[in-house]
Order: C-alpha cells, then structure tokens, then sequence
C-alpha cells in the first residue's frame, strides 16, 4: 500500500447537503477521522479529533487528495 486511503464510516443526517464520517488511512496505516460536508460545489472538511490532523494531511498529501477522496467516499457509498 502506497497511498492515501478513505472508507465510509457512517452517514450524518444533515439538512446542509450530504455529510458523512469518513476514515482517512495513510500509507503507514495511521487513521483519522473527519466529517465531510457536500454542499453544492463545496466541500467542508471538519476533525473528528484534536483539530491538527486536517493541517497535517492537507501538507503532507495536498489539499485536492484530501477532499477529492473525501468528497467520493461521501457521495458514492
């Protein structure tokens, strides 16, 4: 395994647009959960932690991986 991973955790109910927990696996296999928010053309990136993952992966894999991978697992599973 040599890259950055998402799996659906669970769907959150939100009256904003479709939103879900998602489970980000790096390639170490170290995990973190966010919760996605798909509102139109948005996506809304929040930590299910300590507030300093989103930052870190953001530097670590780019901005676009995290949310294009995010926004997939939330609007396709």
């Amino acid at each position: 395994m040599n890259h950055l991973r998402a799996e659906l955790m669970r769907k959150v109910p939100s009256n904003e647009g479709p939103q879900a927990d998602v489970l980000i696996i790096e390639p170490d296999g170290t995990e973190h959960q966010v919760r996605c928010l798909c509102r139109g053309g948005e996506t809304v990136l929040g930590e299910l932690g300590d507030g300093q993952r989103i930052p870190l992966l953001e530097e670590k894999y780019g901005a676009q991986v995290l949310v294009a991978l995010t926004r997939h697992v939330t609007l396709n599973e």
